[in-house]
Order: C-alpha cells, then sequence, then structure tokens
C-alpha cells in the first residue's frame, strides 16, 4: 500500500470498532435541502426504512437525515417495525433495510462475534425476492463486519457473495501496534474515505462506473463522484446481473475479524482488487441497489475524531455529492424518469 503524509493513530484494526460506534452519533444540525422536489410533500411513493431486525441504522437514529431528505423529496417515509410478510411489504413502495441483525448477535459492547446468524428467516427472505418479482423495490445496505453476514442469505438471492469484511482504502497503512500482536491503522485525516470517482481509479484505489443513476433527471442532477468511509465488499456470482457502480481496485484490502474489536496480525485479509461496494439491477419487475457501506447516506459526528469529524452527507468537504446520489438512487429504484 501506499504511503502518505500520516497524521492520525487509531488502535485495533476497526476505525469503527465496538467504541468507535457509540461515539457516532446523528447529526441534528444537518437538514438536507431539494432544489427540485420529486413529488410535492407527501404524496410520493411510500419508503419504508427497517427497523424490525436489530438495525443499527433508523429514522430515529443514524438515518434520520436520510429519512429526512426522502421526505423533502415528497417520498412517505416510514418506519417499519413489523417481519416482511407479502401483506405487510405489499403497502411500500420502497423498502430500506440498513445495518440489520439477528437478535442473538446483539451486543451492547458493539464487539459483534461470529458466527454471525441471518437478520431474517427464510420466509421472510422469500417474500423479499417474491415482492421485488412482482414489482417491489429494495434498497439493502450491509456496512462492515458484521453486518454483511446478517445479510449473505439475502445477497445470494440477488447475485452477490457479500464477504463479512472491513474495507480499506489503498493510501490507508496497517501497522503493528505496542500492544503484542494486536493493529493499528495509521490514516491521514480523511478517515479512511474511499471517493469512487467516474474519472477512474485515484488515490484512494477505487472507481465509480457510469451509470444513470450518476447522470440524474437533469444536468443540475449530476453526480461526479461519491465517498463512503469505510464499509465492507461484495463479489458478483457466475451469471448475476448487477450492474457494477462502485469497484476497488488495487491497494484495497479487505480484512475479515472473527470479532470486531480482536483483529491481530493473524486476523486473515485480502485484497480487495475485483470487489464492489455497490452495485443495482432489474429483478423481475423490481429493482435492487446493494450498497456495501452505510454512514455515506447518513449524517453523523463521529467524535473520536477531535473535534467531531462529520461522517455522511454532512461532510461537504468530501462528499458533497452524496446527498444527489441518495436522491438519484432512490429516483431510480422508484422509477422516476428512467
Amino acid at each position: 500500500m501506499q504511503n502518505y503524509a500520516l497524521s492520525l493513530l487509531f488502535t485495533l484494526l476497526g476505525l469503527f470498532s465496538a467504541v468507535v460506534q457509540a461515539a457516532q452519533v446523528a447529526d441534528k444540525d444537518f437538514h438536507p435541502q431539494v432544489a427540485t422536489p420529486a413529488f410535492s410533500k407527501g404524496s410520493g411513493p411510500v419508503v419504508a426504512v427497517d427497523a424490525a431486525h436489530a438495525n443499527f441504522h433508523t429514522c430515529e437514529g443514524r438515518y434520520i437525515a436520510f429519512c429526512e431528505l426522502l421526505g423533502n423529496d415528497g417520498y412517505r417515509v416510514k418506519t417499519n417495525n413489523d417481519p416482511f410478510s407479502m401483506e405487510n411489504l405489499n403497502t411500500i413502495d420502497l423498502l430500506v433495510i440498513a445495518n440489520a441483525l439477528n437478535k442473538k448477535n446483539i451486543d451492547p459492547k458493539q464487539n459483534w462475534a461470529t458466527p454471525i446468524l441471518p437478520a431474517f428467516t427464510e420466509k421472510e427472505t422469500q417474500n423479499l425476492v417474491n415482492w421485488v418479482k412482482s414489482g417491489g423495490a429494495l434498497l439493502v445496505i450491509a456496512d462492515h463486519m458484521p453486518f454483511p453476514g446478517a445479510v449473505s442469505d439475502l445477497g445470494l438471492k440477488f447475485g452477490v457473495n457479500w464477504g463479512n469484511s472491513y474495507a480499506f482504502a489503498a493510501d490507508t497503512q496497517i501497522v503493528e501496534a505496542a500492544k503484542k500482536n494486536t493493529l493499528s491503522v495509521i490514516k491521514g485525516p480523511d478517515a479512511n474515505m474511499m471517493t469512487f470517482d467516474l474519472k477512474g481509479f485515484n488515490s484512494t484505489g477505487v472507481r465509480a462506473y457510469p451509470h444513470p443513476i450518476f447522470h440524474g433527471r437533469n444536468p443540475t442532477e449530476n453526480v461526479p463522484f461519491i465517498t463512503t468511509f469505510t464499509g465492507s465488499a461484495f463479489t458478483l456470482l457466475p451469471g448475476s446481473q448487477v450492474n457494477p457502480l462502485m469497484g476497488l481496485g488495487e491497494g484495497t484490502l479487505l480484512m475479515f475479524p472473527l470479532k470486531s474489536q480482536e483483529q491481530s496480525l493473524m486476523t486473515p485479509r485480502g485484497p480487495g482488487a475485483g470487489t464492489l461496494q455497490g452495485g443495482v439491477l432489474e429483478f423481475g419487475k423490481g429493482r435492487v441497489a446493494i450498497m456495501g457501506e452505510a454512514s455515506m447516506f447518513s449524517a453523523q459526528i463521529a467524535d473520536y475524531i477531535s473535534p467531531g469529524f462529520k461522517m455522511g452527507m454532512n461532510n461537504t468537504e468530501h462528499a458533497s455529492h452524496n446527498v444527489q446520489f441518495a436522491l438519484n438512487l432512490t429516483h431510480w429504484l422508484t422509477k422516476i424518469n428512467n
């Protein structure tokens, strides 16, 4: 990996480890605006954000800004508190699942340990597949370990093999810490951000792939790049119909810890090159988006990075196009003008 000017030291590999996760709180001072709403207030499709599966991101918590954004675009946003039955799903136009977990994997210290169990029952998974085939829209978001492991069964249904990993940018340096057999991440002030640029691979080792989602409905909605904050990665199964949006290249790194806070020199790892952090597909009459990072759709403050690092759509310096990307992705999923 490339060695850039580095200034911050984070002990333990998990940049977003248990202590860190607890220090990520919603930025309630950030209120995303929509210049040209797709619908008049409260007249658009119904968007349900899941909260029935021990979700780490919900409208009442870390996704408050995301839900506010879609509401400002005219969508009718609500919280889903029920299992995924066909009766329930048929009242929804777009379902958003962000960082779901099996209740048996809930850990108050957030040091999630394997085995990571499926977040959904087999019946729920099949209902989701059937619902999308019949015309439903689904946005599945799974951040770093343990969240990919909780939705990997669902991912297989849509043609992806979701690794229960942490994804690191090419300009991140990992070294042995002072504590025996543990790791540290030394990184500049960008806190392992990966910038997916339509111009091609950059210093973070990632790129975006052309898709109408990046163009929006008109030139004012064009998205030249998007930024993520760690997350996970997945590969495509043979014959997969997923269209890549966000790809990892040379120098990126994946790590597969058994517990989120217990990474060591023996933690399994491998290159990220050839994996994806985002993709979309048309599935029957419906559409699916698969995203390997959750903070990009949030607006959070990470107070473990002084003086309070803005993580997500509120980071207007590094993630200035994430708001528009969230809108464009939602428009594509709900078939607005494309």
